[in-house]
Parts: structure tokens; sequence; C-alpha cells
């Protein structure tokens, strides 16, 4: 009994020296997001991909989350698409990549004296998909959704 009563109290003293910001989730205090989606391109058009149906589909996500979608914020929800065709198979394969980003200012080790805007990551994402050219717009549209409902999500979690 002994010996457990002294691990407890060492937890809890490793636990009280950890700063309470590190005990903190970066996602804790998010409300509300911006939404940005890559400009699309000649091949994303032929497999039926648009930029305004990426950006709907992950702000839709974040609202059925409870957050709110902003037009402009520190935090943003941006989303990068790359997608390449095969023309004799008719077949469209795209790397999808959404990072949850948000702005800081502060001061770096190196250079104290001035003071920078910083860009941190939040939380990342990234996969592989590939289909048909007539279904590939609305898989990827679900897979974004599907991928921004993790991120609204662990929001959620944080705030709890």
């Amino acid at each position: 009994m002994n010996r457990l009563s002294t691990l407890s109290a060492l937890f809890i003293a490793v636990l009280a020296s950890v700063p309470a910001s590190a005990q903190q989730s970066p996602l804790r205090g998010l409300t509300s997001i911006h939404v940005l989606a890559e400009e699309t391109d000649e091949n994303d058009a032929k497999c039926g991909v648009r930029k305004a149906d990426i950006e709907s589909a992950a702000a839709k996500a974040l609202q059925d989350g409870g957050l709110k979608v902003v037009d402009a914020s520190r935090t943003t929800l941006n989303v990068s698409l790359i997608t390449l065709i095969f023309e004799p198979e008719g077949l469209c394969v795209s790397h999808l990549g959404i990072s949850l980003r948000s702005l800081a200012f502060g001061t770096l080790s190196y250079a104290p004296e001035a003071k920078q805007t910083l860009e941190a990551l939040l939380q990342q994402e990234r996969t592989i998909l590939s289909s048909p050219k007539a279904e590939h717009g609305g898989r990827l549209r679900d897979r974004v959704r599907t991928m921004t409902e993790r991120f609204a999500k662990a929001i959620a979690a944080a705030n709890q």
C-alpha cells in the first residue's frame, strides 16, 4: 500500500509540474473557422470536381459539428487537391489534403526582438482517391465531408 501511495504522489507531482498551457488542446476554444479550397484546374473539372462543391461539403460538416463557418478568421480549414486523369481507362486519381491552420503572433528564439506572424498546423489528414470520371466528383465531396467531420469531432472533444 505504501508503494502505491508513493507512486500516486509522484504521478500527481509530475502532472502538477506540467504547465496548464501544455495540458490544453490547441483546438480548445475554437468556435469559428474559415474554409478555403485551392483553385481547381482542368483535370479537376473533367473529373466533376468544383471548388464551390468542395468548400460547401467542408463547411456543412463543420456546421453540423456545431462550428461557425465565417468569411475571415485566424483559423482556416485548407483543402488542397491534385488530380490526374488516366484517359484510356477514364480513371481519375486525386490526392486530397485537409489541414487546420491558425495564425499566431510571437517571437522566434533566434530573433526575440522581432514580433512575427506564425502559422500553426493544428490538425492534418491526407488521402488518395481513385474512381471513374463519372463518379469521382461525388466520391471526392463525400471524402471531404467525412474527413472534415473528424476535425469537427476533435474540436468538440477538446471543448468538452
